[in-house]
């Protein structure tokens, strides 16, 4: 399976901290602090297991920045693990405002319908292994973007799990949310999905697909390709495109991403965009 493209950068800094330490990763100012926190635990019932892990960074502080990232991944964490697509848990004000409630309550959400599960399992004479992992945290920063991701793995039972990559891109000066529709020309966005394409191709199908065809490796028509489900996540040298399994291509191909350079993309994007571009590209 591909390697997902994404969140190499945090993932190391909490490897290297400890997801049960509180700690400092490198996004931080007076008002923008964040700390490692993480919750691990295990349930059984009459043979069942269910484990939980729910690390990452989250934010404190009293910027318009800080809430926003707080309020946008609060929703993701409440979401991510849930197989129903559904909140696993309503949200208030006070679990968003503290990180450690907010992993808390995805955990007790998480062991309460594993337990359910479990005691139907018992009373019909089978067991299971049930097994989410919940990572989150910055991937980049720049002067005037930073980028948080979260990541989600599930499993109960079958041949595998599922996982999910989700993202966003925040101004850094007033907390909004990068996406298609106020980063990109609406005139453009055919063309941009036109440069995905060669990107998937050139980068993450073709040299395992010799002799292969676009069509060969998608599940659906290449030219009813869309813009990902998953936001533009924005890096260093350029912008992360990333498809969910399922989204485009079977399971084996795992989440078919592409990176565009800036280069590349401004004459695409909107005017008031180019200016919080990382000045290194």
């Amino acid at each position: 399976m591909k390697k997902m493209m994404i969140a190499g950068v945090a993932v190391a800094v909490m490897a290297a901290q400890g997801c049960g330490s509180k700690g400092s990763a490198a996004v931080e100012s007076d008002d923008f602090v964040i700390d490692s926190i993480g919750v691990v635990d295990t349930l059984r019932v009459d043979g069942s297991v269910a484990s939980v892990q729910i690390s990452g960074f989250y934010p404190g502080g009293n910027s318009v920045l800080a809430d926003s990232v707080r309020v946008w991944l609060a929703g993701r964490v409440a979401n991510t693990a849930s197989y129903s697509g559904e909140p696993l848990f309503v949200l208030n004000e006070a679990v968003v405002a503290d990180g450690e409630a907010l992993i808390k309550e995805c955990r007790d959400s998480l062991m309460a319908g594993a337990r359910r599960d479990f005691v139907d399992f018992a009373e019909n004479g089978f067991t299971s292994n049930y097994d989410y992992d919940v990572r989150f945290g910055p991937v980049s920063e720049s002067d005037s973007l930073l980028t948080y991701y979260v990541n989600s793995y599930g499993y109960q039972g079958g041949a595998h799990g599922g996982t999910s990559a989700v993202n966003a891109t925040f101004n850094r000066n007033n907390g909004v949310i990068l996406t298609y529709d106020n980063v990109f020309k609406p005139e453009c966005l055919a063309q941009l999905i036109d440069m995905i394409k060669g990107g998937l191709w050139s980068q993450y199908f073709e040299e395992d697909n010799p002799g292969a065809t676009f069509a060969d490796v998608l599940l659906i028509n290449p030219d009813e390709l869309q813009l990902p489900a998953a936001l533009p996540m924005f890096e260093d040298k350029g912008v992360v495109f990333t498809y969910q399994q399922y989204e485009i291509a079977p399971y084996a191909a795992g989440m078919p991403s592409c990176v565009l350079t800036y280069r590349q993309l401004e004459p695409l994007m909107r005017p008031e965009i180019i200016p919080l571009l990382p000045k290194s590209y």
